[in-house]
């Protein structure tokens, strides 16, 4: 029974950090694209970048 006990809290404990950084990395890197979005677009997109963002 201690067995099990350890192994779920390990595992909730699992659940919880995983719950904690995964939203922190997503947005980090959702920030990241945000932020080098206009580059991005400038660099592939060019004049067609609104229209782009206009079919949409």
């Amino acid at each position: 029974m201690k067995e099990f006990l350890k192994g779920f809290l390990a595992a909730a404990l699992l659940v919880l950090i995983s719950f904690l950084i995964v939203p922190w990395i997503g947005g980090f890197v959702a920030f990241m694209i945000g932020k080098n979005l206009d580059w991005i677009a400038d660099s592939y997109f060019g004049d067609y970048w609104p229209w782009v963002l206009s079919f949409f």
